[in-house]
């Protein structure tokens, strides 16, 4: 039954790479889904084998690869989220890369910590009586853990939430999403508790069915909404989105040639600094 849990949610993260792709495989956004997803992909069918497999150095290599394949996936989320619902953010290379050098930094220091049996996280121990491989916690397991309640939860979820609250455009696909990011959490710990490890390979399901329906609901990755936001990028006039307080929420690049804009100053306070004067 676990097993069929895994390779259903295998199936899940297939059809959604490929039905994303079909919508506009040029754009950013689809790009960045398709590697989020694909990670995914590449975790459920790791965990899959590694809960099959019966070949002790075979379960090792799995352990080492599954810790880092998750700090990449919900950094790779992050950037989703920001392409999607921030997209002034991602297209600043500071803030693109700053948010996602955490995860990087963290499947790098997980596969060197597992790879070469340092075991300040962890490390697996083979158990004579029952024949089977047992984790072990290393000194350093409870700090790595807070990161990734931190990075991985705690992170995206106010994300969205701050989203939801913010932005009335966008509230429902956050809240949908947010709900599959909670749901995904407690998926996977529920399952650890309870000792179904194997539905923790498959605990990213409910996260991509949320992804599946604001897709199809709410067109997030659909080409007229990409063709829309390049068509205004390229035009030769300068457009600005302002909100209800002045403030600049969007300036194409015609814009941004005529003055330097800043997302979220006012924009009399912009002018006024270029020296535009009534």
């Amino acid at each position: 039954m676990e097993l069929l849990a895994i390779i259903f949610t295998i199936v899940i993260l297939v059809a959604s790479i490929v039905y994303v792709l079909l919508q506009d495989y040029r754009s950013t956004a689809n790009r960045i889904f398709t590697l989020f997803t694909t990670a995914s992909l590449l975790l459920s069918c790791a965990g899959a084998v590694r809960f099959a497999s019966r070949n002790q150095t075979e379960i090792w290599l799995l352990s080492g690869l599954l810790t880092s394949l998750q700090a990449a996936t919900f950094g790779l989320l992050i950037w989703l989220i920001l392409i999607l619902f921030m997209p002034h953010r991602y297209n600043q290379p500071v803030i693109r890369w700053a948010t996602i050098s955490p995860y990087m930094v963290m499947a790098i220091g997980l596969a060197i910590d597992w790879y070469g049996r340092l075991e300040f996280v962890g490390r697996d121990v083979f158990r004579e009586e029952s024949g089977v491989l047992t984790f072990v916690r290393g000194p350093a397991f409870w700090p790595v853990f807070a990161l990734y309640i931190i990075g991985c939860i705690v992170i995206p979820v106010t994300m969205l939430v701050t989203l939801a609250v913010r932005h009335a455009a966008v509230r429902m696909p956050t809240i949908w999403l947010t709900a599959g990011a909670l749901l995904t959490f407690l998926t996977g710990y529920v399952s650890r508790e309870v000792g179904l490890t194997a539905l923790t390979y498959a605990s990213l399901l409910p996260i991509h069915l949320s992804f599946g329906w604001v897709t199809i609901r709410y067109g997030l990755f659909r080409p007229s909404q990409v063709a829309l936001q390049a068509a205004v990028e390229h035009l030769p006039d300068g457009v600005l989105v302002l909100d209800a307080n002045r403030q600049v929420r969007f300036a194409n690049r015609a814009a941004q040639q005529l003055v330097a804009l800043e997302i979220g100053r006012g924009l009399e306070e912009v002018l006024h600094e270029a020296g535009f004067v009534e």
